[in-house]
């Protein structure tokens, strides 16, 4: 009857199914039970050594047809019958580890079989499946037993061939890395291939030629495609070495920022990432592409990209082993400054990583001597920061034809803000009375746009300077009444016209001057509802400003402005320090005549 049965597995024409094949095996495994085992070794190694080549030798498409269950049973079942037939545990090992091999003859076989997709799906998540058992065996031995130990294998993988290095070398040996990403390559192969190029990389079988080989597959994709291979490139590009990281670096920066997507930009950063990690400083060219993305000229990459760009070079530059590279990229944008390139994304820029500096010098890092206010005195002193950034304003300003005016100058003078309100740099009166010259009329600016930009200053100057003694940046009290008078010349000279803007600058510079010089002081007033502080006389001096104030409450046009000037008059008249009541009463009788006097003449003027 054996004789029979083995008859029929040598049979070629016809030639037995996968099926019958299977089913022969099982008779056996039922039978080897009752029969010595040195009769049932003789038949059983006939049988295997008929099956073995049997299975390889089945064509593409006898394997197409066939399914995946039957080949695995026939394996499994001949695995099953050597171990019944052999005592020792030696050969118990050896069997198994046959066995693995054929799993991955067959599994290759499967892969190789470009008549059907099914197949070559099937193979590949066979061969993972080795890979991720040669995982699994070495994390459990070097958990338990430690590294270089003698330690048995895992209990789920007694085979022990099937280590990650085995299977590296049994990758590159039949070559499938050229497969995956080849001239036959499918998408469906590669998105599911990231184990196998991880292992290589891992395990450091991965050549310069691989990369070649994947970063072609690129070309004539479609997009969901590529997408899907540089997010594959993104997995395992932490796992290459130096030299390979280096080298699809150099890759990813050739590549033009008109052929960038999202997924190609994500691959950028990642990689910038992993080599920051692992060289610092000395990777200069990963800052440098960052920068070339953010002051991209041609506008080839979407404003996202760009954007983001802006946020994750400082974010870099954030990190300890890039402190080197901090003044470089300040400086670099001083520079770019000097020479109005992309200015609005510079500021941005600047002002980003000028926030990575903490403010005040933190011990634990010697490193970094600098906190941001010495870093903005520093850019100052040596490449004259604040008059660059005044001149950006100057020239914007005077550019009539620039389209979006309003935000150009309000980008330059917030940033004029942040570096005043964050160092101890001051204005100087020829910078305010440059920035103040740009409120009057120009030959190259249109009305409207001079009005723009006069209600932009105005709103700085209001801004950018507090009342109290906690206001400690922007202006010296010298030049603070400096500006107060340049003002009170433009009130004078606008009185009928002046607006509630121009007035409230005004006002907010009268009392700052004047608590400066002691001439008045702030309190809360109990009857405004809206808790606003009312002015109280400190000083028997006259306030400076009060003429002005006059003058803008008997000729301001604007109904408002009157009103606000007249109730400024009345509490200058009426309150004072205590000590102060009888100067008070004199000075309230000089306004009363004035009042009078101004009354006549309007009388005297009416019909």
């Amino acid at each position: 009857g054996f004789d029979r049965l083995l008859a029929r597995l040598h049979q070629t024409d016809p030639k037995p199914a996968p099926r019958m094949v299977r089913l022969i095996l099982r008779v056996l495994e039922k039978v080897v039970g009752f029969f010595e085992r040195r009769t049932m070794r003789r038949v059983v190694e006939q049988a295997a050594a008929r099956v073995v080549p049997y299975l390889l030798a089945l064509s593409d498409d006898e394997m197409k047809f066939e399914a995946k269950a039957t080949i695995q049973d026939i394996v499994t079942a001949l695995v099953r019958l050597r171990k019944a037939v052999t005592s020792t545990a030696q050969e118990f090992v050896e069997i198994d580890e046959e066995g693995d091999q054929l799993q991955l003859q067959i599994a290759l076989k499967c892969f190789l079989n470009f008549k059907s997709l099914e197949k070559q799906l099937a193979g590949l998540h066979d061969i993972q499946q080795f890979i991720n058992r040669a995982h699994v065996k070495e994390d459990y031995e070097l958990r338990n037993f430690g590294a270089g130990a003698q330690r048995p294998a895992y209990p789920a993988c007694q085979s022990r061939i099937i280590t990650c290095k085995y299977m590296a070398q049994w990758l590159l040996d039949n070559n499938i890395v050229d497969i995956l990403f080849g001239e036959k390559a499918h998408i469906q192969l590669i998105k599911r291939c990231t184990d196998v190029i991880r292992l290589l990389a891992k395990e450091d079988f991965l050549e310069e030629r691989h990369l070649d080989i994947i970063w072609n597959s690129l070309k004539g994709k479609y997009e969901a495609d590529v997408t899907e291979i540089l997010g594959g490139i993104r997995l395992f590009f932490g796992d290459l070495n130096t030299p390979l990281k280096d080298y699809l670096f150099l890759k990813i920066r050739a590549v033009p920022f008109s052929e960038y997507t999202p997924a190609m930009y994500n691959l950028l950063k990642h990689a910038c990432h992993k080599l920051l990690i692992q060289k610092g400083d000395s990777r200069s060219d990963l800052f440098d592409i960052l920068w070339d993305i953010i002051q991209d000229g041609t506008q080839a990459l979407p404003r996202e990209m760009r954007e983001d760009a802006l946020q994750y070079l400082p974010d870099l530059l954030a990190w300890q082993q890039s402190i080197p590279m901090r003044s470089v990229y300040l400086e670099r944008c001083v520079a770019h400054l000097t020479q109005s390139r992309n200015v609005l994304v510079t500021l941005t820029l600047l002002q980003n990583i000028l926030d990575i500096y903490p403010p005040t010098v933190d011990p634990l890092y010697e490193e970094s001597p600098y906190d941001r206010k010495t870093s903005i005195a520093r850019l100052n002193e040596e490449h004259g920061l604040l008059q660059c950034v005044i001149n950006g304003v100057v020239q914007c300003a005077s550019d009539g034809n620039c389209v979006e005016l309003t935000t150009e100058v309000q980008s330059r003078l917030g940033f004029l803000s942040y570096i005043l309100n964050r160092s101890a740099v001051k204005l100087t009166k020829e910078h305010v009375r440059t920035l103040w010259e740009l409120t009057l009329p120009q030959p190259t600016v249109s009305a409207a746009a001079r009005a723009e930009i006069q209600s932009a200053l105005h709103l700085w100057f209001r801004e950018m300077q507090l009342c109290g003694p906690e206001a400690e940046s922007g202006l010296s009290p010298d030049v603070c009444e400096y500006l107060f008078g340049l003002i009170s010349e433009f009130v004078t000279r606008e009185t009928e016209s002046l607006s509630e803007e121009g007035f409230d600058l005004f006002t907010h510079y009268f009392k700052l001057v004047n608590i400066y010089k002691g001439s008045l002081q702030m309190r809360e007033s109990f009857a405004n509802k809206r808790g606003e502080q009312e002015m109280v006389a400190s000083s028997t001096e006259s306030a400076d400003g009060f003429d002005v104030l006059w003058k803008v409450a008997l000729e301001a046009e604007c109904l408002p402005v009157g009103k606000t000037a007249i109730r400024d008059l009345v509490q200058l008249t009426q309150n004072c320090m205590s000590g102060l009541e009888l100067h008070l009463a004199t000075k309230r009788q000089a306004f009363i005549t004035e009042c009078c006097k101004k009354l006549s003449v309007g009388h005297a003027d009416s019909p």
